[in-house]
Formats: structure tokens, sequence, C-alpha cells
């Protein structure tokens, strides 16, 4: 999920882009109370009243939100591009962080 305060669009270029040509699925840009869901089967739009409700598109164990800094109800990785860390720390932070 990427939160953009941007005009919503539904093209496949930047951020969402990058998402899903690494094989994320979907990938989901969401501006203010309405989203646009990236599925390889087609894009479509959506409502929604908080940003939790988008969870309700995915089947996944894990879903990396970037973005919604004002939400305190999600645990939160910082990855600053300076000390950007390799996979396998990444997966490891997340491990943690789901165990707790």
């Amino acid at each position: 999920i990427k939160h953009t305060h941007h005009p919503l669009n539904e093209e496949n270029r930047g951020d969402t882009g990058r998402f899903r040509a690494a094989g994320a699925e979907p990938v989901i840009l969401a501006g203010a109370g309405e989203a646009v869901i990236f599925r390889a089967a087609g894009t479509s739009r959506v409502r929604y009243d908080r940003p939790r409700d988008l969870l309700a598109h995915f089947d996944a164990d894990i879903v990396l939100v970037e973005g919604f800094k004002e939400l305190g109800e999600w645990p939160k990785v910082s990855i600053e591009a300076a000390s950007r860390p390799r996979v396998e720390e990444l997966a490891h932070e997340l491990d943690r962080i789901w165990s707790q």
C-alpha cells in the first residue's frame, strides 16, 4: 500500500510500477478515502473509511505500507536510503515484529 497526498492515477509508473515489477500483488495506491488497486487481472477503484479497511484486499500475512505516518496502530520499520538493510536483515526485523 502506497499512501499519497497527490491525485490518484491508474498509471503503472513510479513506486507503483516498481512494486508491481518486484512481484507485489496487489499494489494499492491510497489517497484520501479512495484507492486504486492494481492487480494482474486489472485495475479498480475502491472507497475506504480507514486505512485498515484496505487490508481486506490482501491474502497475505505481511503487507508493507508506505506512508500513513499519522497511524500509530501499525508496527513501523524505518528504512533510510543511506543505510538500506540487506533483504535478510529486513526479513529478520519483520520476523521480530511479527512475533510480538
